[in-house]
C-alpha cells in the first residue's frame, strides 16, 4: 500500500501459510518520511504602505506529522509579528507559513540651542517614521534680526530616533555717520543689532554748535537695518580778526578790531581814505573758527 507522506512498514500480524476459514484483518504500519517539504516566506511591511513585500523564502525537509519549529529570522529595523508556534507538517508537503514583520518606527524631534529670540519661528512638530523612510529636513527657521546656523543634520534615511538642533546668531547693522567735516564722538558706535538700544551722542566741529541728529539720533529697540545718520551744524558768530592799515612794515592808521564773524562766511572789508596814500582793493575772506581772521591793506604813498 501507499500513503502520501509516509514509508510502509509492513502488517501488524503474520500471514497464516493456510487460510483458515474466516475473514483475517490486518492493519498497515507506516513510518512517517523524514524529508517531507515546508516552505517559510518572509515579509516586509512597505515603507509607504500597511502592504508587505516577500523578501527571503526557506525551502525545508521535515517529518510529516511533526510540529515545525519555525525560524524566526532577524532583520535591523523589524519586529516580527504574530505567533508560528504548533503548525504541522502536512503530508503532502504543502504547508506553507508566511511570517511577517512590521517597521519600527522612530521619532525625529526639533530643537533650538542657545539664546531663542522672541520672534524665531515655530519649530516643526515632532514627526514618526517607519524604519527607513528618507526624513525631509525642514527649511531652516528664521528671526528678525538673527542669523540661522541651520539644522545640523542634512537628509536622510532614517535608523535611531533623531533630534535635529540650530541655533541663533544676532546680525549686527551697520551705522553710518554724515559729519560734514565734524569728528564724531567715541562713545558712537559703528554697527547694531536688534537687542540693542541707541542714542547717539553729539559730534564735534570747530567753529560750529551741533544742532542734532537726523532721525532724532535714536535707534529703537527691535530696529533692523543699516542706519545713516546726518549731524546738522549752525556756524558760530563768535569768530574775529584785525584789520591792519600798511604802508611797507609801517602801520599808517589805527588798527581796526572785526568781531562777530560767522564761520565760513565770505567777508569783505574794505580799505579807508588816508591822506598821502593811495589806498588798495577791497579784500574778501572766508572767515575761518577762531581768532585769526586778519586783513591787512598794503597802501602806496603819493608822490609829490
Amino acid at each position: 500500500p501507499t500513503k502520501q507522506g509516509y514509508t510502509f512498514a509492513g502488517w501488524d500480524g503474520e500471514l497464516p501459510s493456510t487460510m483458515p476459514a474466516k475473514n483475517l484483518t490486518f492493519k498497515a504500519k507506516w513510518t512517517a518520511n523524514t524529508d517531507t517539504k515546508y516552505t517559510v516566506r518572509y515579509w516586509q511591511q512597505n515603507i509607504d504602505n500597511d502592504e508587505y513585500t516577500l523578501v527571503e523564502t526557506v525551502n525545508g525537509k521535515g517529518t510529516t506529522g511533526d510540529t515545525l519549529n519555525v525560524e524566526i529570522k532577524s532583520y535591523d529595523g523589524f519586529k516580527v509579528i504574530g505567533s508560528y508556534d504548533g503548525i504541522t507538517i502536512a503530508a503532502d508537503g504543502s504547508t506553507t507559513v508566511d511570517v511577517k514583520y512590521d517597521r519600527l518606527t522612530y521619532t525625529v524631534e526639533y530643537e533650538y540651542t542657545g539664546k531663542v529670540p522672541s520672534g524665531a519661528s515655530a519649530l516643526p512638530e515632532k514627526a514618526t517614521y517607519r524604519y527607513g523612510a528618507t526624513v525631509t529636513v525642514a527649511p531652516n527657521a528664521t528671526a528678525e534680526g538673527y542669523d540661522f546656523s541651520g539644522w545640523n543634520r542634512s537628509d536622510f534615511t532614517i535608523g535611531e530616533d533623531v533630534i535635529i538642533s540650530g541655533s541663533f546668531t544676532v546680525r549686527a547693522y551697520a551705522i553710518e555717520y554724515v559729519l560734514g567735516g565734524g569728528t564724531n564722538s567715541s562713545a558712537n558706535p559703528s554697527s547694531y543689532t536688534v537687542e540693542d538700544e541707541i542714542t547717539l551722542e553729539a559730534p564735534t566741529r570747530t567753529g560750529y554748535d551741533f544742532a542734532g541728529w537726523s532721525d532724532g539720533g535714536h535707534i529703537a529697540k527691535g530696529s533692523t537695518g543699516a542706519k545713516t545718520f546726518v549731524a546738522s551744524w549752525i556756524a558760530r558768530k563768535d569768530n574775529s580778526g584785525t584789520v591792519y592799515y600798511k604802508c611797507g612794515d609801517v602801520e599808517i592808521a589805527q588798527s581796526k578790531a572785526l568781531t562777530g564773524l560767522e564761520t565760513d562766511a565770505s567777508y569783505t572789508e574794505q580799505p579807508i581814505e588816508i591822506a598821502g596814500y593811495t589806498a588798495p582793493e577791497a579784500q574778501t575772506i572766508t572767515v575761518k573758527a577762531g581768532s585769526g581772521n586778519d586783513i591787512v591793506f598794503n597802501y602806496t604813498a603819493t608822490v609829490g
